[in-house]
């Protein structure tokens, strides 16, 4: 975030500036964390005033809940600003401590997770996001590397034979929209303040299936490093507790969901991965996963 800090947060009551620091994520850096004498803030940079509307707008239905940092307004009462062609947001900042694996985490994560989609499940006016990853612009971009490297992984339910049905029937799951989603909600969206778990960054907020985002922070949250019957604890404790607010939950869908997640997942790294031995030893890590998991939830809840 090279523009004038200073300039954007004029647009904003949150009185004398004491310290600002940009967060850096990787090599780049598109967020600021920003000391005030009236509070703390983190200043996002945002990809298009669609998002700043939508984030918005989810913060306000959200306000309640607590469930994702609040979007501080600007002085015109309004949920982002813009300066110099960019788009920005303030919210309030949340101080994030790692993630544990434990079962009371994968409660808190049903809980907010129940919350998020009955409440924006009947919502007309939140504006769509576009799909960066969608599974057909996916596979056309890397249809013809696919074939150098499937013959790696037909020990799994991407095998060669069946690989282009699979990428059909993934696309039917993905075309189902019951409420709106995060779209990218793994764990690298979740704060934990040693109290709760927020959800951040609805830059990719759509219409989808529940079951995609259920998908994807589960995948991402889940282990298999202290025994299946834990594994199988921590997906109980989150079906209770998001069932508690989201009825619509079911658990073949939920495999389907899943295999559309890595199958996205192992596309995405395909085509932006330069790295053979590293994306062949990432993708192994995929699947194994995927197997897992469906075996798990064919044993414990089908």
């Amino acid at each position: 975030m090279n523009e004038n800090i200073e300039n954007i947060l004029y647009d904003y009551s949150i009185g004398k500036i004491l310290m600002m620091e940009l967060i850096n994520k990787g090599d780049t850096s598109d967020a600021s964390y920003i000391l005030s004498d009236k509070g703390k803030w983190i200043l996002r940079k945002l990809k298009n005033i669609d998002q700043g509307i939508a984030e918005h707008a989810i913060s306000n239905i959200l306000a309640n809940d607590d469930i994702c940092p609040k979007i501080i307004t600007t002085r015109s009462n309004i949920g982002y600003s813009h300066y110099l062609g960019n788009y920005y947001n303030l919210q309030e900042y949340i101080p994030s401590q790692p993630i544990k694996n434990d079962l009371e985490i994968f409660k808190e994560l049903g809980r907010a997770l129940g919350i998020l989609h009955s409440k924006l499940k009947n919502n007309t006016d939140l504006i769509e996001q576009e799909d960066r990853f969608s599974l057909e612009d996916l596979w056309k971009q890397t249809k013809n590397k696919w074939k150098d490297v499937q013959k790696q992984f037909d020990y799994s339910t991407f095998t060669t034979s069946n690989f282009e049905e699979l990428i059909d029937e993934m696309i039917t799951y993905q075309k189902i929209k019951n409420t709106f989603i995060h779209g990218d909600l793994g764990k690298w969206n979740l704060i934990y303040d040693l109290k709760q778990v927020y959800i951040i960054d609805f830059g990719e907020v759509r219409k989808g299936d529940n079951h995609f985002d259920i998908a994807a922070i589960l995948t991402s949250m889940i282990g298999f490093d202290l025994g299946e019957e834990f594994a199988y604890k921590c997906l109980l404790a989150f079906y209770e507790n998001y069932e508690s607010y989201m009825e619509d939950f079911q658990w073949k869908k939920l495999q389907k969901n899943i295999q559309l997640w890595i199958l996205r997942g192992i596309l995405a790294m395909l085509l932006y991965s330069s790295n053979k031995p590293n994306f062949t030893e990432s993708v192994k890590k995929m699947i194994d996963l995927e197997l897992k998991l469906n075996n798990l939830i064919c044993e414990n809840f089908i």
